[in-house]
């Protein structure tokens, strides 16, 4: 995906005229704000694949939330159009938005980053997580990349190369993962097949939450190139 100028730059429509006909999945769209401005860039991206002989909405958008007033409109923004696919958070622009500068302890991001987390799931849409910007404090990575797994978020953005092998062992499920997802499919046939909805493994009960979530982590063991076979149990 190609960052572009927002909508609101005299730029934007000469960067979608000249990246929209790459091969490219689509554009970030930064200061993610308003609906009418998402609706003008559905319509302005639309003109452009018709144009050039391309599939009307092929290609997406990822918005980022930029500010306050983004946060609060995040899931009218992300339910605006079929093309946006998910959102991101900028956490300099949206401490500036707020009047304060960025903490240590980043309590100045808390709700917002929750929130937008939060507007992202409700529309069944992808959430990136806030980059950080230290990029030699690998401990201080680690920590806020756990953070933002645990709220939700389904990756994080990077300001440097170096910082991708620490958000990859992060988001990556490890042999346990993997294992106990097996597992909790496992379990959950074999209650289907008895005719129950719920399972229990290692006393605890299981339902559809937890296969769904299962399923999450084997499709990115998946994704990340690792052995998810059922055979794996039994050996």
């Amino acid at each position: 995906m190609v960052r572009v100028n927002d909508v609101n730059t005299p730029f934007f429509l000469d960067d979608i005229a000249d990246i929209l006909p790459l091969p490219i999945l689509g554009i970030m769209l930064p200061k993610m704000e308003r609906v009418e401005e998402l609706r003008y860039a559905d319509e302005a991206m639309r003109k452009v694949e018709e144009a050039h002989g391309l599939e009307p909405g092929s290609r997406f958008i990822i918005g980022t939330v930029e500010s306050a007033l983004g946060v609060e409109n995040a899931y009218a923004c992300l339910t605006s159009c079929g093309r946006v696919i998910g959102c991101s958070f900028g956490s300099e622009d949206f401490a500036a938005s707020l009047g304060v500068g960025r903490s240590q302890s980043n309590e100045e991001l808390d709700y917002g980053r929750r929130r937008l987390v939060v507007s992202a799931k409700a529309a069944g849409k992808l959430a990136i997580d806030t980059v950080y910007t230290n990029y030699s404090d690998d401990e201080g990575l680690r920590a806020m990349t756990e953070q933002g797994k645990q709220l939700g978020y389904d990756g994080k953005f990077v300001v440097s190369p170096r910082q991708v092998p620490v958000v990859h062992a992060v988001y990556t499920p490890g042999e346990a993962d993997i294992r106990h997802a097996l597992l909790v499919k496992a379990k959950m046939r074999e209650a289907r097949q008895k005719g129950l909805a719920v399972a229990v493994l290692n006393g605890k009960m299981l339902d559809k939450p937890v296969l769904q979530q299962a399923e999450k982590t084997l499709a990115m063991a998946q994704a990340a190139g690792l052995r998810v076979e059922e055979e794996a149990l039994y050996e």
